[in-house]
């Protein structure tokens, strides 16, 4: 795995496991700000019901990061593949991208009518 993602990756194993040593997690600056839920409000409450078999939990903390995790992760290999490969990214790649950008932004938005 590319630098890009491998730093990343620590990056948010080292935070879940602080948040789970130390039941500190840090602020959504969206939320402080607007008093409004970001589209990745739940994320780490999410990964910590995950990592402790909670299904539901993770449902309910943040239900379509959970659905599109498979296909976040299904971007990030092909990206990688590409660039060892040095191979153009499918027709399909930035269509998917752009479809799951527009589903946290509408998640985001719907989230908060209610």
């Amino acid at each position: 795995m590319g630098m890009k993602y491998g730093g990343l990756g620590i990056a948010a194993f080292l935070y879940v496991g602080f948040t789970e040593w130390t039941g500190l997690s840090l602020a959504c600056p969206f939320r402080w700000l607007t008093g409004l839920q970001c589209p990745g409000c739940g994320a780490t409450r999410m990964v910590t019901a995950l990592l402790h078999g909670r299904w539901e939990a993770a449902w309910q903390a943040n239900p379509l990061l959970l659905l599109a995790m498979p296909w976040i992760l299904l971007l990030v290999g092909v990206e990688e593949y590409c660039r060892y490969q040095q191979c153009p990214e499918p027709r399909w790649f930035h269509v998917l991208g752009w479809l799951l950008v527009a589903a946290f932004l509408l998640f985001g938005f719907g989230r908060n009518l209610c």
